[in-house]
């Protein structure tokens, strides 16, 4: 799914982007109110483009999972234009297992120092 996630923030894909979530999703972005459902995951995907970021690299720190619910922890780079760093953060997501497999249905992050 972070593969997915990655992929389709490199290649701009809003609407792959958007399936990633299930459709009562809640973004918990530093510094915004809560971002629900799929137009907070829209809005999520524009702010990308909006600051440059052209590619985010997630990495998994520590994943478990208890039946059709998981978590996740883990670190993140948000890169520009030609490959330049322009950020780092960490997130928690809580995922959820659907019909069509798992999905981000909580998704917390904050940037790094």
């Amino acid at each position: 799914a972070n593969a997915r996630f990655m992929d389709a923030v490199r290649t701009g894909d809003e609407e792959r982007f958007a399936r990633l979530y299930t459709d009562d999703a809640v973004l918990l972005l530093p510094g915004r109110e809560a971002l629900n459902g799929r137009a907070g995951v829209q809005t999520f995907f524009a702010s990308f483009k909006a600051r440059g970021i052209r590619e985010i690299r997630l990495t998994t720190l520590e994943l478990e999972a208890f039946g059709d619910t998981a978590w996740e922890r883990g670190g993140s780079e948000a890169i520009g234009p030609e490959g330049t760093p322009i950020g780092k953060g960490k997130y928690i997501v809580i995922w959820k297992r659907t019909a069509e497999g798992w999905k981000l249905h909580r998704d917390i992050l904050n940037a790094s120092a």
